[in-house]
């Protein structure tokens, strides 16, 4: 490997680093704007003070962060277990989604409503549900490192129990027979069973001679 693509190397694994430290950050942000609109409304229509304001914008994204998580993590224990009996209750959840979603919008736009045009309440939904796929990113994300955690534990598993069954196998091999007329190795336990296997390879080879 040459200069070159030692540094095109270098550059592709700090590409990879930086979009995932990205891809971790940006999500957990995002959720600062919605957050941000609801302490202003809850000042401005609801005459909130600037403590309580912070606590109901607090409340309400950590609201939307519990709920898509739980959503999404109990999509994937339904999808992993076909039995309804071990179902986890998944649409209690989209629910509890449902209802923050609107306690969201009902703060960060319909209290606006008179008081913004129509191209800037578009722009604050927007921005109010910006904490949705960051929130979806960052549930998703925490299922497939668990997803390769578990693949990666099954593989050292599998791993392992195979070296133990070839470990054991090979232990077993105590005794040695080789056959005088070809390359047959009889592998045995004991001495006696090597010995009975080379007697039977041989009765083949008298066979064979009788009829020729």
């Amino acid at each position: 490997m040459n200069l070159f693509d030692k540094f095109n190397s270098w550059l592709n694994n700090v590409e990879v680093s930086v979009v995932n430290t990205v891809s971790i950050i940006a999500p957990w942000l995002a959720p600062l704007i919605p957050a941000y609109l609801t302490h202003k409304h809850s000042q401005s229509f609801l005459s909130f003070s600037t403590g309580m304001a912070w606590v109901s914008a607090c409340v309400v994204e950590l609201l939307g962060f519990s709920t898509v998580s739980t959503v999404v993590s109990f999509w994937k224990h339904n999808q992993k277990y076909k039995d309804k009996k071990n179902h986890s209750p998944l649409w209690l959840a989209v629910g509890a989604f449902t209802y923050y979603l609107l306690v969201v919008l009902a703060v960060n736009v319909l209290l606006s409503i008179e008081y913004y045009s129509t191209r800037a309440l578009i722009a604050i939904t927007l921005l109010t549900t910006l904490s949705l796929p960051a929130a979806v990113t960052i549930a998703i994300r925490s299922q497939h490192s668990e997803t390769k955690k578990q693949i990666s534990k099954r593989y050292k598993s599998k791993s392992n129990a195979t070296n133990a069954s070839s470990n054991g196998h090979k232990s077993k091999i105590k005794a040695i027979a080789k056959c005088p007329q070809c390359e047959y190795v009889a592998l045995k336990e004991t001495q006696k069973q090597a010995n009975l296997a080379i007697s039977a390879h041989m009765k083949k080879h008298k066979k064979e001679k009788e009829y020729d």
